[in-house]
């Protein structure tokens, strides 16, 4: 569809306000696999769960 953008983007448009995180990274995780690279999600997931931080070497273990 020419002129549409994915729905997980968080911008605001003038036609349609910007999504929460949550709800962001709930489609994110959602189409892993489908329209998104499934390391993409899991990399999104890390961020999500505070498990790593820009500028940070290492990844935290799970809890």
């Amino acid at each position: 569809m020419a002129g549409s953008r994915p729905p997980w983007a968080k911008s605001v448009w003038p036609y349609r306000p910007a999504w929460p995180h949550e709800q962001v990274v709930a489609e994110i995780r959602r189409q892993a696999g489908r329209q998104l690279d499934p390391q993409v999600a899991a990399f999104v997931a890390l961020l999500d769960e505070g498990r790593w931080v820009p500028g940070e070497r290492t990844v935290s273990p799970a809890s």
